[in-house]
């Protein structure tokens, strides 16, 4: 749990600020966990924006706030971010930059608190590109987004790279069907925005796809999606089904019809 400052008019939590999509990653050497997320002061607006840290000893907190970075290597700071971490423990920040919105990638330091060095932009990621998500399987990189279109949902985006330094190859929308309930599909990513993908453990294979559904004109009523994620030719594939379950992935198993 980290709170806004209620109190502290002047802190970079002070009450009125905006918070959005935490990321936590444990770091090994400090044996702490880093939560990173999406900071705009207060009054600020969304021009200019900062990553803001803080550390936990476990995973449910409590978190004490440590500091913010602008992210990108930018003065206006970046938007949408993935926190990757290779087997080696070395922390990747993947992210839009502002304000010219191109994907660009910086490494971590090893406490995990600052970028080290410059930013360099993602060649084959195209700009705009908003929501990231990377994971790493059977050796390729693999990337999910989305389009940039405000609090309005698009259609998602896919790429893979054999480095994460080198050039990334273009793979269309991986979504596929229709959300039965809200009836969007595909071209809209059934109403949501990708956000994260967990692996689910003690299960080869097995990936969730999870998807933000945004109401900024009452977000108490935002809700999630979560979808199975199919490797095809080794290009994700994200299905719509209306009721699934992780057991699915299991040997002599398989997830239902398509809707």
């Amino acid at each position: 749990m980290l709170s806004v400052n209620y109190e502290d008019a002047k802190s970079d939590l002070a009450y009125g600020c905006i918070l959005e999509r935490p990321k936590v990653v444990y770091n090994e050497k400090n044996k702490e966990f880093v939560v990173y997320f999406k900071l705009y002061l207060k009054g600020v607006g969304y021009e200019t924006s900062y990553v803001g840290v803080a550390v936990a000893r476990n995973p449910e907190g409590p978190f004490m706030y440590y500091h913010k970075f602008h992210g990108g290597g930018s003065p206006n700071g970046s938007g949408d971010f993935s926190m990757f971490k290779d087997e080696s423990g070395d922390l990747y920040h993947l992210t839009v930059r502002k304000p010219d919105k191109t994907f660009v990638i910086g490494k971590m330091d090893e406490d995990y608190y600052y970028p080290k060095g410059e930013y360099l932009a993602c060649d084959g990621i195209a700009p705009h590109t908003e929501a990231p998500v990377v994971i790493k399987k059977d050796g390729k990189y693999h990337l999910l987004g989305s389009g940039s279109s405000g609090w309005k949902p698009n259609a998602a985006r896919s790429y893979t790279t054999d480095r994460l330094s080198g050039k990334w190859t273009y793979h269309g929308n991986p979504c596929k069907g229709i959300n039965s309930f809200d009836h969007i599909g595909a071209d809209s990513t059934f109403g949501g925005q990708s956000t994260c993908i967990l692996q689910v453990q003690g299960i080869k294979n097995a990936y969730i796809a999870m998807f933000d559904i945004w109401k900024p004109e009452n977000p108490v009523n935002g809700r999630y999606i979560w979808l199975p994620i199919e490797f095809i030719s080794g290009k994700m594939s994200v299905s719509w089904y209306d009721s699934w379950s992780p057991d699915d992935f299991k040997p002599g198993r398989h997830l239902p019809d398509k809707n």
